[in-house]
């Protein structure tokens, strides 16, 4: 009965502990996940999206971000957005983009809102993704 007291106050505590690091004889035994930060980006607004996202959604990993909405930061650029594999829904619409190359990359996107980009250049969405279900595009972009 003992051990299973002690076992069961053990789970207990580590349960509510997870957010330290736990260590034995200066050794570290647990250390806790930390959010996702080791990433880059050319466009510094498109940075300061990611990053509150990341910390909104607690996501450790650029494979865990499948959802971004940045609509209306005044992005100018997508460079180093290919890092984040697995989004499947992307909003950059109202922002300032021109070209977006790095689109194409993102090969699970299967929404992507780029309305009120005035200045994109039509071209630069023929090379997206065939995975694509819901794409929106600026009015100067749809014949």
């Amino acid at each position: 009965m003992k051990k299973i007291l002690c076992l069961l106050a053990t789970l207990i505590l580590s349960a509510s502990c997870k957010q330290y690091s736990v260590t034995f004889n200066d050794a570290t035994i647990y250390e806790p996940p930390t959010l996702l930060t080791n990433f880059a980006v050319a466009d510094s607004a498109l940075y300061k999206c990611i990053d509150q996202t990341v910390k909104e959604l607690k996501i450790y990993a650029a494979n865990q971000l499948n959802i971004l909405r940045c609509s209306g930061v005044n992005i100018v650029q997508t460079d180093g957005l290919s890092l984040f594999t697995q989004i499947t829904v992307l909003d950059l619409s109202d922002n300032n983009l021109t070209y977006i190359p790095e689109l194409s990359d993102l090969k699970k996107l299967t929404h992507l809102n780029l309305e009120g980009n005035t200045s994109l250049a039509c071209k630069s969405t023929i090379n997206l993704t065939k995975n694509i279900t819901n794409l929106a595009l600026p009015v100067h972009c749809i014949n």
